[in-house]
């Protein structure tokens, strides 16, 4: 009893630098503390902000979201992102809980995807620990969760072109080829392109989000209160910036959401004047066609541009005379009659030849000795 007295005082006077090791097993060799462990792995998994990304999207997934919306932003050198989504829910009481290791609602399955195995209960717990902060805005059982991580991209960096738009690209293995710099849009692209049968993507700014989710639950929302009384805290998360048509209530419900957005911004979001993204795999769409065009494009161009030189280096190359073309044909003759009875072929045959786009064609037919 005494010695874990002891232990137990030294674990709480003592700090977690001094603590990283379990046991010392000599030689060089220790075994690390299960706390040690688990923070040099989330160090591992979440390396810059598009790693984060990621989790969150299948995080959402996982909830079997239908529909997740991201609104991305930065001030002062902090991101913030938001991720929103029409999954299972969270109850209250995991709310903070989640972003414990170990805690995962896997119990008897775990999903190996593109970018790994997830079902450890080690995702949020990665993202919490790089991150500034990570909190679950808005999430109950069956009605969505809302999600914010803010990181710190002097420490936890991110790629400097957040605002290039990858170009996409048919290739022969009937496969999308992406190209651009790895930056969040593109990691949503490539998510949103592996789960096509599975999710729809949105991304934006915060106003361009709340845009979204306002305009596309409009008409749900206004069918249901015409039929049923509707509580607000029936309604899944992306439903309930529908719910209100007055600017100062819209900004609070956004804010509350994440999103975070003035009253004049609302206003004009209620306005019509700032539109709703188009989901990420219709962007998609879009960018392939131009890119195919632009490709075949090229590829005629090239084409062009290869016969042309071909022509230009024909008729660069001098015509050689015919008495000369005569002194190559008798030489040609020679050495042919000198091998052709070894073949039993007729070495008296008649050789012709053919100046053509830089080439000089000798052409000897092979006839068998009558």
């Amino acid at each position: 009893m005494a010695d874990l007295e002891l232990q137990s005082f030294i674990e709480a006077t003592c700090t977690d630098s001094h603590l990283r090791v379990e046991e010392d097993l000599g030689d060089g060799f220790v075994r690390l503390r299960t706390d040690e462990a688990q923070r040099r792995q989330a160090a591992q998994d979440i390396r810059c902000t598009e790693d984060i990304v990621i989790e969150l999207l299948r995080n959402s997934r996982d909830a079997h979201a239908r529909s997740i919306y991201v609104a991305s932003s930065k001030e002062s050198g902090i991101r913030t992102l938001t991720v929103i989504d029409d999954g299972e829910g969270i109850p209250s009481h995991m709310h903070e809980l989640i972003f414990e290791p170990r805690v995962t609602s896997k119990l008897e399955t775990m999903i190996t995807d593109s970018w790994g195995v997830h079902g450890r209960g080690m995702a949020l717990y990665s993202v919490k620990t790089n991150a500034k902060e990570a909190y679950v805005t808005h999430s109950s059982p069956g009605l969505g969760c809302a999600m914010v991580v803010k990181s710190d991209t002097s420490k936890l960096t991110e790629k400097t072109d957040q605002s290039t738009f990858p170009k996409f690209l048919h290739t022969e293995q009937q496969t999308i080829s992406l190209r651009g710099p790895k930056n969040i849009i593109r990691t949503m692209c490539e998510f949103a392109i592996e789960q096509k049968s599975k999710v729809q993507l949105f991304f934006g700014s915060p106003g361009e989000i709340a845009s979204t989710l306002y305009w596309g639950g409009q008409s749900f929302v206004q069918s249901s209160q015409a039929i049923f009384s509707t509580d607000e805290n029936d309604l899944s998360v992306t439903l309930l910036l529908s719910s209100t048509d007055d600017p100062r209530e819209f900004a609070e419900v956004a804010c509350s959401l994440g999103l975070e957005l003035s009253e004049r911004t609302a206003r004009r979001i209620l306005g019509g004047k700032i539109k709703p993204v188009e989901p990420l795999l219709l962007k998609i769409a879009h960018a392939l066609e131009e890119g195919d065009e632009t490709e075949r494009g090229l590829r005629a161009k090239n084409a062009k541009g290869e016969r042309e030189s071909l022509k230009r280096k024909a008729s660069d190359i001098p015509h050689i005379a015919p008495k000369d073309i005569s002194k190559i044909v008798a030489n040609t003759s020679n050495a042919f009659s000198e091998i052709a009875e070894k073949y039993y072929l007729d070495g008296e045959v008649k050789i012709s030849t053919q100046q053509r786009n830089g080439k000089l064609s000798i052409d000897i037919p092979l006839q068998l000795l009558e």
